[in-house]
């Protein structure tokens, strides 16, 4: 199993859920995407990327991807891009729906939440009224819209098993009989 992560995502700051991808056998490699932060790399893909083209560009990954992962540290991020960062990670939601494309956002580190109902009661400690600042509820309202009119699904884990997740959902084998 070939893991694509995107270059976005900043080298050395997610070793952790790196090597525990590579631990469960999954070799992770480093590549532009289109959409999201993690990726299964398929033949097609491979052939792409190892076609050492350096004309290869994100979107020509577009029709070869149907589930891409979008990790966030924390639901202060996912407010971010639901306030500050709206139309950038709006690009994204459109262009995933309009290519066919499972979207996962996963939010990992937030210990009390593990669903999206749980997202209603979050207190946000950085909550200051203004319009780039907001409360659990209206957080909570944003993401059952994006679910509805974009079809990117929330999910949420803690840290130490965002690797092991990853690799399922990217079709590896189950470890431990789920995911919290």
């Amino acid at each position: 199993m070939v893991i694509i992560e995107d270059t976005k995502q900043k080298a050395g700051k997610h070793l952790y859920k790196n090597r525990q991808m590579e631990k469960l056998g999954a070799k992770v490699i480093r590549f532009k995407l289109p959409v999201g932060d993690y990726v299964l790399a398929d033949s097609r893909i491979m052939e792409l990327i190892e076609k050492g083209d350096k004309k290869v560009k994100a979107d020509d990954l577009l029709p070869y991807i149907t589930l891409s992962i979008d990790t966030k540290i924390g639901l202060n991020e996912i407010n971010g891009d639901v306030t500050v960062q709206h139309e950038r990670f709006r690009r994204e939601l459109v262009k995933a729906k309009e290519n066919g494309i499972r979207l996962i956002i996963l939010c990992e580190g937030e210990p009390y939440v593990r669903t999206m109902e749980d997202v209603y009661f979050w207190e946000n400690e950085h909550y200051n009224g203004s319009p780039y600042s907001t409360t659990g509820p209206k957080l909570y309202k944003s993401l059952c819209t994006i679910q509805e009119q974009y079809g990117a699904e929330f999910m949420f884990c803690s840290r130490k098993d965002t690797g092991r997740i990853i690799v399922e959902l990217l079709g590896g084998e189950p470890v431990d009989g789920g995911r919290d």
